[in-house]
């Protein structure tokens, strides 16, 4: 039995709260807070890399306005935030068949 790699792409919380920058900063529409996650999500993508992106869940979250990070740091997810990420991986590896049987319940 191998091990199979799949990569997360983990996004800081300025790229979760994007959605709320851009209506209090018209001017900000024009960057991009995605274009590292988009960077190793098509390196995977070209070479054959599984990898689960974090950032729809964590945003559709924050948009909601639940609190995903800390306020202090930009780093740090709340228990609210690593729940959510953790289902989104847990989800992702169960749809992939990654998961030993009597793991996938």
């Amino acid at each position: 039995m191998g091990a199979t790699l799949v990569v997360v792409i983990f996004p800081v919380r300025g790229q979760v709260y994007w959605p709320l920058v851009q209506r209090l900063f018209p001017a900000s529409r024009e960057d991009d807070p995605d274009w590292r996650s988009n960077l190793v999500g098509q390196f995977s993508r070209e070479n054959g890399i599984r990898y689960v992106d974090l950032t729809p869940p964590l945003r559709e979250a924050g948009a909601r306005g639940l609190p995903v990070y800390f306020r202090a740091d930009r780093w740090h997810l709340t228990p609210l935030g690593n729940r959510l990420a953790a289902s989104a991986v847990l989800t992702y590896l169960r749809a992939e068949g990654l998961l030993p049987h009597d793991a996938a319940r």
